[in-house]
């Protein structure tokens, strides 16, 4: 719906706003949204909750790819041993990915949590567990 609403609105003029009011320091405003495919009939909904409901959507599909494809998209799990196992491969290729190279971190004494943990200093963390918390009260996996 938003992106139609965005083209009728750039390019033909048309806007989806049918109405609202101003009371106690805030504004409602309403949309028209199609109620069938071919958008003859529609009906008028509250543009926050409307906008509410379609950030929650978007979060619940960015979580489902969290879940499934973690490894491979979110860097706190790509950047660690688990990550690194499943995606096949090795400290030294983190660290041309990362440093640009290889052997950087190759220092006898260090374990590789620790050249890991070194190289994941300079990446920075995932900061999408905020919209999980706030629009569906989790956390991402």
């Amino acid at each position: 719906y938003f992106l139609n609403a965005r083209n009728e609105s750039t390019k033909r003029g048309l806007t989806h706003i049918r109405g609202g009011f101003f009371t106690k320091g805030t504004s409602k405003f309403y949309i028209s949204l199609p109620v069938n495919k071919k958008g003859n009939e529609r009906k008028d909904v509250y543009l926050t909750l409307s906008c509410y409901g379609y950030m929650i959507l978007l979060c619940e599909l960015v979580l489902k790819l969290y879940t499934d494809y973690g490894a491979l998209i979110d860097p706190d799990q790509y950047y660690s041993l688990e990550g690194i196992g499943l995606n096949n491969l090795k400290i030294e290729d983190i660290e041309e990915e990362i440093i640009g190279i290889r052997g950087w971190t190759d220092i006898e004494s260090a374990s590789k949590e620790t050249r890991l943990n070194t190289l994941k200093l300079n990446v920075p963390t995932s900061q999408i567990n905020d919209l999980f918390q706030k629009y569906l009260g989790g956390n991402k996996p």
